[in-house]
């Protein structure tokens, strides 16, 4: 029997959509304090070879300067089967460049264990440190019924007191890799 799991891209990881630097766009690079914004949709190439695993490698954020002290910069997984706007939690846009933070307060006021269960990390800032790195994960161990959502985003929501610093090379880094059934 051959292995079923196939890991895209040759296992080199690739940019979000609408992260740092992405080919569709950049929502991430300068993300404005108390602004949240999505990295865009990562989805199986097909439907019917369904994503096994996300992998979220750690990823590098550099603020445009030293943040406020005891803020926070926090990540949370969105889901959806069948990627449309009105479908995806909240009402929440994974594409749009708009600030996403109102619709982000209003999830969180409707369904309070959103933030508990839909937290991928939170980064508690110092103003000494402007550059910061994530935790690793796989999607597999957040999703405790072992299944992979279809389509899936990360909204990334800035409460630092400054702004991301602008994309160069090596600043920003918002990398992802796929497994995929065969």
């Amino acid at each position: 029997m051959s292995n079923p799991w196939n890991r895209a891209a040759a296992g080199a990881p690739l940019v979000w959509p609408y992260g740092a630097n992405g080919a569709s766009g950049d929502n991430f690079s300068g993300l404005p304090n108390g602004q949240a914004k999505c990295v865009g949709v990562v989805q199986p190439a097909t439907l019917t070879a369904p994503l096994g695993d996300l992998i979220i490698p750690p990823w590098k954020i550099t603020f445009a300067s030293g943040p406020t002290t005891g803020a926070t910069f926090s990540r949370y997984i969105l889901a959806s089967e069948d990627n449309t706007t009105p479908v995806w939690p909240g009402g929440i846009s994974p594409t749009s460049s708009s600030d996403q933070s109102a619709a982000l307060a209003a999830l969180l006021a409707y369904d309070p264990q959103f933030a508990s269960l839909a937290l991928l990390d939170q980064l508690v800032l110092s103003n000494s440190v402007t550059t910061y790195y994530t935790r690793w994960h796989g999607l597999r161990g957040i999703f405790t019924d072992g299944n992979v959502p279809t389509f899936i985003t990360i909204l990334c929501y800035n409460q630092s007191g400054v702004a991301l610093a602008t994309y160069s090379a090596g600043n920003q880094i918002t990398t992802y890799v796929t497994d995929v059934y065969n």
